[in-house]
């Protein structure tokens, strides 16, 4: 079994297949076959997109990790820095950063799914872009509650990445939740009046 601390997909591309499906994060023990999840801290990057995505465990404390930019080689210029909490969000990211998608904009997708008083509580994940019937769809799923949906990729998204457009880049790690993303839209409207 290998563990990966950090995962350059630029240098090494079928590495990524392998966290897409999550088979990194699998062990098979060799005397009985049984296969166990194990889950590691990694830092995600993608050189050609200057994304470096981290992930944590759930809880971590994450100060040490604004301290990091400072000691890489190239710095951080122009790069979008990303917190994770588990594997399912770290394949989304990958799955939103492939598919070209602004993560802050799917963030308000997701929040207004899981308002939505039908909806189970989730938690939510993006799994990609379906255009078979036509118009080009944002998949989402809530695996714990075995459902799906799927949010058209129109105009109103285009606008709403233009919103965030100014938060993607930035000098610090940033944690995209829905309650974060909520919050810079909340600051973003105070600041205009």
């Amino acid at each position: 079994m290998g563990i990966w601390p950090t995962l350059n997909v630029s240098l090494d591309p079928e590495m990524k297949d392998r966290l897409l499906d999550q088979s990194i994060f699998r062990h098979a023990c060799e005397r009985c076959q049984h296969v166990a999840h194990v889950f590691f801290r990694m830092l995600y990057h993608d050189m050609d997109t200057h994304t470096m995505v981290w992930l944590v465990e759930p809880g971590a404390d994450t100060d040490e990790i604004q301290h990091v930019l400072s000691s890489l080689p190239f710095g951080a210029q122009n790069y979008r820095l990303r917190i994770v909490r588990s594997i399912n969000e770290l394949v989304e990211m990958v799955l939103m950063i492939d598919a070209g998608l602004c993560d802050l904009s799917i963030q308000v997708v997701k929040f207004g799914i899981m308002s939505n008083e039908d909806a189970p509580e989730g938690p939510w994940y993006f799994n990609g872009i379906d255009s078979s019937q036509g118009q080009r769809m944002m998949g989402f799923s809530s695996p714990s509650a075995g459902v799906s949906c799927q949010i058209p990729l129109d105009q109103d998204f285009d606008e709403l990445a233009a919103t965030f457009a100014r938060f993607d880049r930035s000098e610090s790690w940033i944690e995209a939740t829905p309650e974060y993303v909520l919050k810079l839209l909340e600051e973003s409207m105070e600041a205009r009046h």
